[in-house]
């Protein structure tokens, strides 16, 4: 049987689940193949992924946020680059940058802020720059790190 001490990210976001008297872990499957899941239902996911750094559980996040068609929402596609960041994975980060709507301001913003909290400030602004040459103005949220 399962223990009490669950995964932090089912804890989190247990109560997103359909309250049927079945394990967590079918609670948690049912939920992530909804068709019509909210970005902001993933978005806890993700939180939670970050706050805990379970780059593994995030990866799988990320990849029913790709089956949904959600990874591209501005909102999903910004946590999934923060988690990774937070992960210290910015292999996953670039790759999930580039499949990312770059006409925004939103994935540029997180990406730099990513690279200057790991002190990365040389890639920081290499990102402002092709910021910048794609055409995206910067917001004031561009520089708060």
């Amino acid at each position: 049987m399962y223990r009490r001490m669950l995964c932090p990210i089912y804890r989190h976001f247990l109560h997103f689940a359909p309250q049927r008297p079945k394990s967590i872990h079918t609670n948690c499957n049912y939920f992530l193949n909804l068709e019509a899941a909210l970005a902001s239902q993933f978005d806890a996911m993700l939180q939670s992924c970050s706050d805990h750094s379970l780059i593994k559980q995030g990866r799988q996040v990320h990849s029913h946020a790709i089956c949904s068609g959600l990874v591209r929402h501005s909102l999903v596609g910004t946590k999934l680059l923060g988690m990774y960041f937070h992960c210290a994975s910015v292999v996953d980060a670039k790759n999930t940058f580039y499949q990312l709507d770059l006409q925004c301001a939103f994935p540029w913003n997180c990406m730099i802020r990513g690279f200057s909290i790991m002190g990365r400030f040389d890639f920081a602004l290499l990102f402002y720059f092709k910021m910048l040459g794609a055409g995206v103005s910067p917001d004031k949220y561009i520089f708060r790190v």
